[in-house]
């Protein structure tokens, strides 16, 4: 490295030092409904099934793979499960530095990276039992990538393009919409230069997808036969484009749980993306088109949309937040010279950081889902009572309460199930109504674990204590 290059170390080793010290504290925090049901019936069995098994798009299957390494290592704990989520999302916010810098400006990309280590969802898919973590970094990859071979060209470019963009893709199946947006790209770019111009500017990401059809190859029967069964991707209920799904994304993608300061970023990482433009029109064009044919895709399949889907475009999110600030700071030195670029750009990012540090903090207090510490709290005090793991997550909380008995939501509960027990209930809206009343007249709630993250994640605690009348069942 040059001199003028190794100037980039302080600031790469610092986002490094902060996004793994964030990324490791609490990482041995509970495991969420996802996590569990992927370590349960993927990560933790025989290698066929994870490669083959998508009777469900829980298995994120490089992910469960690499999890599955792991845990033969180190043994199944929530550190072991998680570390190459661990790995990938500590990575991410210096390497996109590194990427974005080229084009973006130092500045810009510098705070887009502390961005991403305190944004409280990044966090979060950093310490995930899922391939999030590993889709957001290779997406990014493979967009830089991609455009650096259109700029320059290079086989050796277009093969760290083609393993990245399989890669991504492999961490989680959304991916393909991410090359379906460089084909997208590479096609009008063909068009527009003429038939002067190879074919390869689209060939190249048509190859990509080609590689990851064929490593998905053995579970598409799976997945064909859940997409279109009642239970599966077309039983949207709730997850649709609604405005929870829009506060949603505004929140993951800003890191902000407070839904107007989240709204204020998006506003400003919009106007970043003006700016962006001028800079990196391939880049803006690249994720535009990705987020634009999934949400089209959906739309026209008819087929549930969680935020979770689109985390790719968090790095470029919070590129156009960083993008606005620099431009903002700029227009002002011009206008008032007394007042340094650098010091504006950095008050604003420090409002941002403070925001997003708030938002972390309670991530690290509420954690993702209260299996856990349900679990602890039943055995702590109410040691040898019967209990009852009731709802969508029956079957899961077994995983840190293997005495309970499971029961659906969804199946009538009677006065011998809980009588002089306790009840752990998950998702309530998998409830029954009449179950809703029986519970309500006939357990008192005792305590309850919010989720950071997601309002119907939220773990319920209640004692049935008193003896009850045999008549007050819901069949009754």
């Amino acid at each position: 490295m040059t001199p003028g290059q190794k100037k980039i170390i302080p600031p790469f080793l610092t986002l490094a030092v902060i996004s793994f010290a964030l990324r490791l504290y609490h990482v041995n925090q509970g495991l969420w409904f996802d996590e569990i049901h992927t370590l349960a019936f993927y990560a933790s069995k025989d290698l066929h099934t994870v490669l083959t098994s998508l009777k469900e798009p829980n298995n994120h299957i490089l992910f469960s793979l690499l999890a599955k390494i792991s845990i033969t290592i180190f043994g199944i704990s929530e550190w072991s499960f998680r570390l190459p989520s661990v790995i990938f999302g500590g990575l991410t916010p210096p390497v996109c530095y590194l990427l974005f810098r080229k084009k973006a400006g130092e500045l810009c990309s510098f705070l887009a990276g502390v961005f991403m280590s305190l944004s409280f969802w990044m966090v979060w898919y950093s310490q995930d039992g899922r391939g999030y973590a590993g889709l957001i970094l290779f997406s990014v990859l493979s967009q830089v990538l991609y455009l650096d071979w259109l700029e320059k060209g290079g086989k050796r470019t277009a093969v760290l393009y083609l393993a990245s963009a399989a890669i991504s893709a492999y961490f989680f199946l959304y991916g393909i919409f991410v090359i379906a947006g460089q084909i997208a790209y590479g096609f009008l770019i063909w068009l527009r230069a003429g038939k002067e111009k190879k074919m390869t500017s689209f060939l190249l990401p048509v190859i990509a997808l080609a590689v990851v059809l064929v490593l998905y190859a053995p579970g598409l029967p799976d997945l064909l036969s859940y997409a279109l069964s009642p239970q599966g991707g077309r039983n949207i209920r709730s997850a649709w484009f609604n405005l929870q799904f829009f506060r949603d994304l505004a929140e993951t993608l800003s890191g902000i749980h407070f839904l107007w300061f989240a709204v204020l970023m998006c506003g400003i990482s919009v106007l970043g993306l003006f700016r962006l433009f001028k800079l990196w029109p391939g880049l803006v064009c690249l994720y535009l088109s990705a987020a634009g044919l999934l949400i089209f895709s959906i739309l026209a399949a008819r087929v549930f949309i969680c935020a979770r889907f689109l985390t790719f475009l968090i790095p470029f999110f919070f590129l156009g937040a960083a993008a606005a600030i620099d431009w903002f700071a700029g227009a002002t030195n011009k206008k008032l010279p007394l007042l340094e670029k650098n010091i504006i750009a950095v008050s604003l990012a420090a409002l941002i950081c403070f925001c997003l540090s708030v938002s972390l903090a309670r991530y690290y207090k509420l954690g993702k889902q209260g299996f856990k510490d349900a679990a602890l709290y039943i055995q702590k005090n109410h040691p040898g009572k019967p209990v009852v793991s009731f709802g969508m997550a029956n079957i899961e909380f077994l995983f840190y309460c293997p005495h309970a008995r499971p029961h659906p939501g969804i199946k009538p509960l009677s006065p011998d199930d809980v009588t002089g027990g306790v009840l752990a209930a998950f998702y309530p809206q998998s409830w029954s109504p009449g179950n809703v009343d029986f519970i309500r007249n006939s357990c008192e709630l005792e305590k309850e674990w919010p989720s950071a993250g997601y309002a119907n994640s939220t773990v319920y605690l209640y004692n049935c204590f008193k003896k009850i009348d045999k008549n007050e069942g819901p069949g009754k």
